[in-house]
């Protein structure tokens, strides 16, 4: 080894000292070729020097990969012998390291025979699992935002780590699962490692293609006792060996393994419970699959498992931080479960749901309880809305009287700035429970004397909730018309016609503005689901999945001035549909809505609003279907409007409908997710259909 740095040495001093003798012996050759030599043998130094510098940076090296990209300690080893597997290959080959990265390095290592050599990959993988779950937890908990590029990077690896792992016939995402059973062949380490990284990709399992796949994976959630009482291998070895009396060496082995490991109950408990949270994310994540869900309900014990939480009260029975992540775990996947099945599978499992007195009891303490967080309480929520959505399932009237007039509560109040989560679940809730079923829609109308008023507050005071507050009142003016409730209806007639004369003057000054974005709101907190445009006259769905799946993270949101116009419209073509008889002249209550100088009428509105949204954009379609609704609902009713203006307010709509209607045909394959509850969805109507309606009364109104 020194020979190269004392040859070195020689060479850089013969070079600096020319001391080879004189031309005149002869030797007028010798200096050029030991300057020669010294040369080659002083490059080879240099070389030597390079690589052994390079060699003892091995380290540094690793240390700067693990920091930079906030990897932990368990995957140095596997990072170091990539970093030396892929210099010795490049020594070999310079196009060794072509297309090979540190996750295809793990990959190969788990397809590799020797048990090591696959501890070595599940750990280099669990190192991006464990950083992609940091990642999640710091948005969803402190809003911690990367930059875009490094986001990038993140997508990048995790769907390669996906790919890789999900290809080749899933030969290594059997041996996953494989790692996860109460029978593998790994420690509590490594399965607790390969739990991360199958709830890393958990959302594009299909358990149909594993079959003891849901059996692996529900293993994960386990008793204590099961989780500490030996290593997997240790068990299988002692079970195979001493047979019936394993048991009596069990509590050697355990010490032994403690002795070595230095696990300490508190140690085992913590590990424990991190390998139930895993198990509750792999599960939650394959519940948004209808054929997933229909073989975890399938299984035997599996719901029961997956409930056990709830139903046995873990947060008020023993302690809120102890088991909060649990319980947050057991309610995420029992509300995935209720969102995706659909069928006989989904009505069989929220009638089991629904028929756990325990659980339902405890999802109302929760509700109740000022130590559970919000987040907690907007899962609870969402429980009871789908239940309670089902009117399939035998539940008590009083139960549902009260979650509404709790929900009421929530949306209404003001001072609880520090649960907006909880009140934007309400506020879904009250939307999904009034728009599904006329129980609902009673039994919110009902709630108290107050509840119209309040809400007709809401819209017109342009804040916080005002289009869930205008969605609420939509759904009460279709339910509630046929109730028997005399005064009720009476109530509401008279609050939304009133109501409805101030939101049309708003939307006629809107028309005249000569800008088309920042006149109508601020900012106005909103977290449902996007309005349906095909559906405006008070039929929209609520996308469930999407209100569960944004649930954990919602944010604060720009609404533009279609939104808005949109929600105000469909009430106004609402109430005038439904709580003004056919008789009943609508003119005064469309003039009182023109400007105080009078200068333009009702119909003329209309026609600025058609002329300011002709194009060709989803928003500016259903602004445009709604407006052509309303003059439906004008000539339907009695009212004396001057024939040239309806007459050029229809052709202002026909060429609309002329520009847009290629455009309009492609709605048709809007397709909203439904919630898993039965509804009326109104019949697709194009632009040109409802303006060859209209026009036809205008028509007919022009000849009487």
């Amino acid at each position: 080894m020194f020979g190269l740095l004392i040859s070195s040495g020689i060479s850089v001093w013969r070079l600096i000292q020319h001391d080879y003798g004189r031309d005149a012996d002869g030797l007028g050759n010798l200096k050029p070729a030991l300057d020669v030599l010294y040369s080659i043998a002083l490059l080879q130094g240099v070389i030597f020097c390079y690589k052994t510098v390079f060699g003892f940076a091995e380290g540094p090296v690793v240390n700067r990969i693990v920091k930079a990209r906030e990897f932990g300690d368990e995957a140095r080893v596997g990072i170091s012998d990539y970093l030396h597997e892929t210099i010795v290959g490049c020594e070999k080959d310079p196009s060794f390291a072509r297309g090979r990265n540190l996750i295809t390095y793990a990959i190969d290592l788990m397809w590799s025979k020797s048990p090591n050599d696959y501890v070595s990959g599940v750990r280099i993988l669990d190192a991006f699992a464990r950083r992609m779950e940091m990642v999640g937890k710091k948005y969803n908990e402190e809003n911690i935002m990367y930059d875009q590029w490094t986001l990038k990077r993140f997508m990048e690896e995790h769907i390669l780590m996906k790919h890789q792992i999900m290809s080749a016939s899933s030969a290594v995402l059997q041996k996953l699962l494989q790692t996860l059973s109460l029978r593998s062949m790994c420690d509590r380490e490594t399965r607790g490692c390969a739990a991360r990284i199958v709830a890393n990709i958990a959302q594009g399992i299909r358990l149909d293609e594993f079959p003891r796949g849901v059996d692996y994976i529900s293993s994960l959630i386990n008793t204590f006792q099961a989780y500490s009482l030996l290593q997997p291998y240790q068990l299988e070895w002692a079970q195979e060996i001493y047979q019936q009396k394993w048991d009596k060496m069990a509590p050697h082995l355990r010490s032994l393994d403690r002795d070595a490991k230095g696990d300490s109950d508190g140690e085992l408990l913590n590990a424990h419970k991190e390998l139930m949270v895993q198990g509750f994310r792999i599960l939650g994540k394959l519940a948004t699959n209808n054929d997933n869900c229909r073989i975890m309900l399938d299984t035997p014990r599996l719901l029961q498992k997956i409930m056990a939480p709830v139903t046995s009260d873990l947060l008020h029975q023993i302690d809120h931080d102890a088991w909060h992540s649990i319980v947050e775990g057991s309610l995420k996947v029992i509300i995935n479960l209720m969102v995706a099945a659909t069928g006989k599978t989904g009505t069989m499992l929220r009638s089991k749901i629904s028929s756990s007195k325990e659980a339902i009891s405890t999802i109302g303490r929760i509700l109740e309880c000022d130590k559970c967080d919000q987040k907690l309480q907007e899962y609870a929520i969402l429980v009871l809305r789908f239940l309670y959505m089902d009117t399939s399932l035998i539940l008590e009237n009083a139960g549902r009287e009260k979650f509404i007039e709790m929900l009421l509560v929530d949306i209404m109040t003001d001072d609880n700035k520090d649960k907006e989560d909880r009140r934007a679940a309400a506020a879904s809730a009250l939307i999904a429970l009034c728009s599904k079923t006329e129980t609902g829609a009673k039994s919110i109308i009902m709630a108290n004397d107050n509840v119209v008023n309040n809400l007709t507050i809401m819209i017109l005071e342009n804040g916080t909730f005002r289009l869930i507050a205008t969605e609420i009142l939509e759904y009460l003016c279709i339910h509630c018309t046929s109730t028997n409730d005399d005064e009720n209806v009476k109530r509401l007639k008279k609050v939304m016609t009133d109501a409805v004369t101030k939101v049309l003057g708003e939307i006629v000054c809107w028309a005249s503005e000569e800008t088309q974005t920042g006149t109508l709101v601020d900012q106005v907190r909103f977290q449902e689901p996007e309005t349906d445009l095909e559906n405006q006259s008070g039929d929209s769905q609520v996308n469930a999945e999407g209100n569960n799946t944004s649930s954990s993270n919602q944010q604060d949101r720009k609404l533009s001035e279609y939104g808005v116009m949109i929600c105000l419209l469909s009430l106004c073509v609402t109430v005038c549909e439904t709580l003004i008889s056919a008789d009943q002249d609508l003119t005064p209550l469309f003039e009182s809505t023109t400007p105080m100088d009078g200068v333009s009428s009702f119909p003329m509105k209309l026609k600025q609003i058609v002329g300011k949204y002709m194009h060709r954009r989803s928003e500016h379609l259903a602004i445009l279907k709604l407006t052509c609704k309303m003059v439906i609902s004008m000539m339907k009713h009695r009212g004396d409007y001057m024939k040239e203006e309806l007459l050029s307010l229809m052709d202002t709509l026909s060429t609309a409908s002329k520009e847009m209607f290629l455009f309009d045909g492609s709605m048709v394959f809007y397709i909203q997710e439904d919630s898993g509850a039965t509804t009326t969805r109104e019949p697709f109507r194009s632009l040109a259909s409802l303006v060859k309606e209209a026009q036809e009364l205008v028509d007919k109104r022009n000849e009487l």
